[in-house]
């Protein structure tokens, strides 16, 4: 009886020491479990983060590029203006070369027309001198002949 008791020792010893092992080898499976399921989370709140700061930089991007374009339009438009302010510059420049052509061209009318004007006095008064002259001529002939 005595050898069945260390037999049945070692064999309670065995089991024991079997579920402890496997209490240890659970323990160690849910230890490597929670583990795992950090890592996951971890992977998670890291892979979040980088869309976060990749949405960021988008965003950033975004935004650089519609004020880029906005400065475009605005410079745009500037030159657009200056264009227009030269081409309206230059048309009234023109018409004031006109407006001085067609003052200058009056001028040299009026006075070509003066001129005329002054000879066509003249030979009306000259042709009425004459007429004048001719008229006391005959006049003179008249008393002579009576």
């Amino acid at each position: 009886v005595s050898e069945e008791k260390p037999v049945q020792e070692d064999r309670t010893e065995a089991i024991r020491k079997k579920a402890m092992e496997d209490a240890q080898k659970a323990e160690d499976a849910r230890i490597e479990q929670e583990e795992l399921q950090k890592a996951k989370e971890m992977e998670a709140k890291l892979a979040a983060e980088q869309r976060e700061i990749e949405k960021r930089e988008v965003e950033a991007y975004e935004k650089k590029r519609a004020e880029k374009l906005l400065q475009e339009e605005k410079e745009q438009a500037e030159l657009a203006k200056k264009q227009l302010a030269e081409k309206e510059a230059l048309e009234q420049e023109k018409l004031t070369q006109i407006a001085a052509e067609q003052k200058e061209a009056a001028k040299i009318k009026s006075a070509s027309s003066n001129v005329v004007d002054i000879n066509i006095t003249r030979e009306e008064k000259e042709a009425k001198d004459a007429a004048d002259i001719a008229y006391w001529e005959a006049i003179q002939e008249m008393r002579r002949a009576e």
